[in-house]
């Protein structure tokens, strides 16, 4: 037996085994003496088809010690090639095909398993102060998401199920900066040709001010049904909507202070994803 075999049936196949029965996160989930924080999880209802959704407070959420262990497990034993093209240059990440191999024998091909990714950046204004548009982007090719290297590796595809967007001012209690409104709305397709503007989306969008309200504002948008996306491709094939395709989308019609922060943002996106069989 390889060295990393032994690792994946010592490190994760103890964590996981008991709950491994095709669902996205186990119904059922042991209490241990450590567990500290409650947290929510979502099932999947196929045990309880008169229900779409489950929503139960655990103790503890195994699946995120799935994501830990294996994600030290590749990152440990990564070959990391950096390829130069005249002042270009790009890294390149490859596993040991023995580790993907028994870490990816932990999932059952063709059942769909669904784990929550987070990312976090910032919206600022340009140099003429303008604040449109500003985006927070779904698809892992577009904005990094801690935990997409290694679900990458571990699955064949993916498709993005719900994402919640946290909204917090960029300044304190004393801030001069120009006051104006912020209008956010979700794009579950492809950038519009048109401008997003507070007044193109004026229906759908939630408005917020950044100077003068400091409390934390989160905006959840619940994908409507579609196709899956190769890991390789995350938003799908142009023309496609596919996998984690889409935005959060921020602008205003007020020019405000110039080359500032107005906005934190942070990124919670539930994904789906399964192994082809």
């Amino acid at each position: 037996m390889s060295k990393y075999s032994t690792l994946c049936q010592n490190q994760i196949l103890g964590i996981i085994s008991p709950h491994l029965s095709g669902q996205a996160y186990p119904l059922k989930v042991p209490i241990t003496s450590s567990s500290k924080k409650s947290v929510s999880v979502f099932t999947d209802a196929k045990r309880r088809p008169q229900r779409k959704l489950v929503k139960e407070t655990i103790k503890m959420n195994p699946f995120q010690d799935i994501i830990q262990t294996a994600c030290s497990a590749l990152n440990n034993n990564a070959l990391r090639i950096t390829e130069t093209k005249g002042s270009d240059s790009s890294v390149k990440v490859q596993y040991p095909p023995e580790l993907l191999q028994g870490l990816r024998g932990l999932f059952r091909a063709g059942h769909e398993y669904t784990f929550r990714i987070h990312a976090s950046g910032n919206w600022a204004t340009s140099g003429g102060g303008v604040f449109a548009p500003q985006t927070a982007d779904w698809s892992p090719a577009v904005t990094t998401f801690s935990e997409w290297t290694a679900l990458a590796a571990l699955f064949d595809e993916c498709k993005l199920k719900r994402s919640t967007l946290s909204l917090t001012s960029a300044f304190g209690p004393t801030s001069t900066a120009i006051v104006f409104q912020v209008a956010v709305a979700p794009e579950f397709g492809p950038a519009l040709a048109t401008t997003f503007t507070p007044i193109s989306r004026l229906a759908e969008s939630q408005y917020l001010h950044p100077v003068l309200d400091f409390r934390t504002k989160r905006i959840r948008a619940r994908v409507p049904p579609r196709d899956w996306a190769t890991t390789g491709t995350p938003a799908g094939a142009s023309g496609m909507i596919a996998g984690c395709l889409g935005r959060f989308v921020a602008a205003s019609n007020i020019v405000g202070t110039v080359s500032i922060n107005y906005l934190f943002w942070a990124l919670e996106n539930d994904v789906a994803f399964r192994m082809r069989a």
